[in-house]
């Protein structure tokens, strides 16, 4: 099931991972890893802000500035390079995508999933 959603991501976006709650990896498409303490900084900053606002935060060992950060979504850039993690009730979406994606395209299908998995429940 989840791999199904990365996979349907992965038409709009470069990369993508669904993690649980605990920083588990769910489901991933093949070119992406997310270290453990990747996904625990990004766990840790929807509770609080404050370090991955001034650190930045990294996934796949890429170093983000962060651009946006709240209780439910986190915004990186690097370069050509940016990065946006959903929080849903039970999984965080983690979506890359470079140069010429659409930045809009690729807040919508990942915020579209997130809707759709919020109302299914998780």
């Amino acid at each position: 099931m989840w791999q199904q959603y990365v996979d349907e991501l992965v038409g709009t976006v470069s990369q993508a991972a669904i993690l649980d709650h605990n920083g588990g990896i769910l489901a991933k498409s093949p070119e992406i890893d997310i270290a453990q303490s990747e996904a625990a900084a990004i766990l840790a900053s929807f509770q609080d802000t404050t370090a991955i606002q001034r650190n930045g935060f990294s996934v796949d060992a890429q170093k983000y500035g962060t651009t946006q950060a709240n209780g439910h979504s986190l915004y990186g850039a690097n370069g050509g390079s940016s990065v946006l993690a959903v929080k849903t009730k039970h999984t965080v979406l983690v979506a890359v995508y470079k140069a010429p994606t659409n930045p809009g395209n690729a807040e919508r299908a990942v915020r579209d999933l997130a809707d759709q998995l919020i109302n299914a429940g998780y």
